[in-house]
């Protein structure tokens, strides 16, 4: 059966954010989870837009292509004209004020439809967006490992390392499953967050309901904007918490980086997922504790920040930058 006809505009519509996901460093991967959420057809222009992308080798020259092609790059013109024209500066904010830089993340859209396991990875500073077969989106964060297994009977997803969002399709046959570090989240219809910290996993509920558990733990309900940590060191081995703003909690979708009161080590953990270059931190300071905002991939606002703000000093090396104590 041939697929459905669809409006050129939406084809048009469809290929001009594939592009941008793919070529703008400051893509805003929720905008696009909008867009696909507004209309059933928009996720169908989309996975035609990738597929048409993908066989540009074999029909580069088919005309409907061309002409596809041609609006595309006529709107990513005058979006850059008219951000050429109006951009003013922006202001910066780290630790309350100072300098922070622009995000540094590329984009990738892959739409995952077949029943076999596949598995979706991110490298330093890279962000992607995944359309599943059931329309689920996911959001894999930097240096992230996603791996997908959809039955009839059973949505099966294995997060081994990162972070990542799921906006889940309504399936009531066929559950919806995140497993991660022995720890099994189940939804239907939900919008949430899994988060593997190096002591922690993080699991942020932001619509919906979700249970989380292993095989020897506690089963947990979460309710909307509620948050669950499971980690050796809680007193009980886990922490549930209200969820002040949720804005904040999926402000790395959109390059920005917010910590508050996090460990040092930790918040040197996270900035490692988007700069080439490591950073490491002396265990005699590893547990300060930070907060601000940062623009992911701007290693050197971070570093200033730490100098300005804490008894800190950075020693750079070409492999590596230690953060230690400042000498007196």
């Amino acid at each position: 059966m041939s697929p459905s006809p669809l409006p050129s505009d939406l084809l048009t519509a469809a290929a001009d954010w594939l592009q941008r996901c793919r070529t703008d460093p400051q893509f805003d991967a929720a905008a696009l989870e909008r867009w696909l959420a507004e209309d059933p057809r928009h996720s169908e222009a989309f996975a035609r837009a990738q597929a048409m992308w993908d066989s540009i080798g074999d029909y580069q020259t088919a005309p409907e292509l061309l002409a596809l092609r041609t609006r595309v790059l006529q709107r990513a013109y005058q979006r850059k004209k008219h951000r050429w024209t109006h951009d003013t500066q922006r202001r910066n904010l780290l630790f309350g004020g100072g300098i922070a830089a622009a995000a540094a993340i590329s984009g990738g859209l892959f739409v995952y439809g077949q029943h076999r396991p596949q598995t979706f990875t991110t490298g330093i500073g890279e962000m992607r967006t995944l359309v599943l077969s059931d329309k689920s989106l996911i959001t894999l964060d930097a240096r992230s490992r996603l791996i997908v297994n959809y039955s009839r009977g059973l949505r099966h997803l294995e997060l081994v390392q990162g972070r990542a969002h799921f906006a889940v399709a309504h399936d009531p046959s066929r559950p919806f499953q995140v497993e991660a570090r022995h720890q099994t989240v189940t939804a239907l219809g939900t919008d949430f967050t899994v988060d593997l910290r190096p002591r922690a996993l993080n699991v942020a509920l932001f619509s919906g309901k979700v249970t989380v558990g292993g095989r020897s733990s506690h089963l947990h309900h979460l309710s909307p904007l509620q948050e669950l940590i499971i980690g050796d060191d809680l007193p009980q081995g886990f922490a549930l918490r209200r969820l002040e703003d949720s804005a904040q909690n999926l402000a790395w979708r959109e390059g920005r980086l917010i910590f508050t009161n996090e460990r040092l080590d930790d918040a040197i953990d996270r900035m490692n997922n988007y700069a080439p270059t490591r950073l490491m931190v002396d265990s005699d300071v590893a547990n300060i504790r930070i907060s601000g905002l940062f623009m992911v991939g701007q290693t050197n606002a971070f570093i200033d920040a730490l100098q300005a703000y804490y008894p800190l000093q950075a020693d750079i090396t070409p492999d590596h930058i230690l953060i230690r104590s400042r000498k007196s």
